[in-house]
């Protein structure tokens, strides 16, 4: 997250950093949003909350990756917005997910210098 913001604010990159073998991530907030898409309803909603919380299931030895907590507590409070929002109307997911692709989503040029070993 900290390369794609520092590409996205003009900063100069090095090497990516080496992926670690074993290492398993989720992204929770991805998975409430899911929940309400499909129409699982409030219960999975809840349900994956508290699988997050209590580090079971999927959540079990896994690092979040888009939101990571402890090092953003701020990320606590979308987190928290969104979910409570999904939890009073699952519908809402409509309009929080938007149409097309966002302002900020990676093209393939920003991917390709993220990943590569030496960026320009």
């Amino acid at each position: 997250m900290q390369r794609w913001l520092a590409l996205s604010c003009g900063a100069q990159l090095g090497p990516p950093p080496r992926a670690r073998a074993g290492v398993r991530t989720h992204m929770l907030l991805m998975a409430v949003v899911r929940h309400a898409e499909v129409g699982r309803g409030r219960r999975a909603i809840l349900t994956e909350l508290a699988r997050a919380a209590a580090g079971r299931g999927w959540y079990e030895g896994s690092q979040e990756e888009l939101l990571p907590l402890r090092a953003d507590p701020a990320g606590a409070l979308l987190l928290s917005a969104i979910s409570g929002c999904l939890l009073l109307s699952p519908r809402l997911w409509r309009r929080l997910a938007g149409s097309g692709a966002p302002a900020h989503a990676l093209s393939p040029e920003g991917w390709r210098r993220l990943t590569e070993p030496r960026a320009h």
